[in-house]
């Protein structure tokens, strides 16, 4: 005879070793934490937990020093307003004990963050009762290089995510080739090195 599990037996297990796994990591990570700390956030809108929810925003919180970086926090976002970021953040760092040690700053570049009146960045400054250091995520700028590309060669230039162009290309996704090398592996499948370093010598004169 077999002992049947319901789900909401097997879904109040999973909860308890959840927060057990969770309370773990957390007293392992504060044994050692330096003075100085980085803290990240990017918010992402991620398919919904619930099923009614097709979509939800959600914001991704780390912290970050020498080698190593830690996940605190994923909070859901109702209206993901600038306020409501600075407070998830705030809320996370002091959920954690970390508000005194955290010195740095980084996020994207949008005006949101970095908005000199009430940017994310300005509004955790007042929370924490110091000045920070801004430590912007650079990759952001590529962006802008890939965006002029598109207004440049394509009349119709939309601000939404959900890009026509890219909704294709995502749904066709699975029979796209990805099996791609890059140019140096290519030439060395048909080149032995005596070869390669001859095409060097005279492309260099």
């Amino acid at each position: 005879m077999y002992n049947i599990i319901n789900k909401s037996s097997i879904h109040r297990i999973q909860q308890i070793t959840r927060k057990e796994s969770a309370k773990s990591i957390k007293v392992a990570f504060q044994k050692d934490i330096p003075q100085i700390l980085t803290v990240h956030w990017d918010g992402k809108l991620l398919p919904g937990l619930n099923v009614r929810d097709a979509k939800e925003e959600r914001l991704p919180i780390f912290v970050a020093f020498s080698d190593r970086e830690q996940l605190i926090g994923v909070p859901k976002l109702p209206n993901a307003t600038v306020k409501e970021q600075a407070h998830a953040v705030w809320i996370a760092l002091t959920h954690w004990c970390l508000e005194t040690n955290v010195q740095i700053l980084c996020s994207d570049i949008t005006v949101s963050n970095t908005g000199h009146l009430n940017g994310a960045c300005i509004l955790l400054e007042q929370k924490l009762n110091r000045e920070m250091l801004f430590f912007l995520c650079r990759h952001h700028i590529y962006e802008l290089f890939l965006r002029s590309v598109f207004e440049s060669k394509i009349c119709e230039v939309a601000k939404s995510p959900d890009i026509p162009l890219f909704q294709v290309l995502r749904k066709n996704w699975k029979n796209v080739f990805k099996n791609i090398k890059s140019g140096k592996e290519h030439v060395k499948q048909h080149f032995n090195e005596t070869e390669i370093k001859e095409m060097l010598v005279i492309l260099e004169k």
